[in-house]
């Protein structure tokens, strides 16, 4: 305590060991810094920017997942990448937090087709289900296109 102080309203740290840490911001913090610019932008300046954003950190479609679908647990990256059972364990994981009932849809809706990606056609239908059943409570505007869409995919999986 005693190797620093302020002086003239500036801190001095009086030690020749100092290190500063510095880390790199995780995807939900350039999400929560990104949401509320948002709203200047236009469809072709949003597509512009998310390009660009994607293309020049690896990082990038981290970030657009957490603003665009809300994924915390990088669920949409692996689906991305073909490893349907890893996104159906990642869903499942953020399922067991998630309260908003509108995102709960989603998620749901995702899960079914990753299960139906992976082959478990059964368990993909019972997911696609229970998405439609939230759906009726949580977001009835969605029930239709939501059980169409799903649906549609699913038998070409």
């Amino acid at each position: 305590m005693g190797n620093w102080g302020v002086i003239d309203a500036t801190v001095v740290v009086g030690d020749n060991h100092v290190v500063f840490l510095f880390c790199p911001p995780s995807p939900a913090q350039c999400a929560t810094d990104i949401y509320p610019l948002l709203s200047a932008l236009d469809a072709t300046k949003w597509r512009d920017f998310k390009l660009g954003y994607v293309g020049t950190w690896d990082k990038g479609q981290r970030v657009i997942d957490q603003i665009q679908l809300s994924d915390h647990t990088g669920w949409a990256t692996v689906f991305r990448t073909k490893r349907y059972t890893n996104s159906m364990e990642l869903i499942h994981r953020q399922l067991q937090t998630e309260t908003d009932g509108g995102l709960r849809v989603v998620l749901l809706a995702n899960l079914a087709l990753a299960a139906g990606c992976a082959g478990l056609h059964d368990e993909a239908m019972r997911h696609h289900a229970k998405a439609v059943e939230l759906a009726g409570t949580q977001a009835p505007h969605a029930v239709g296109s939501l059980g169409s869409t799903v649906l549609g995919v699913l038998p070409h999986v």
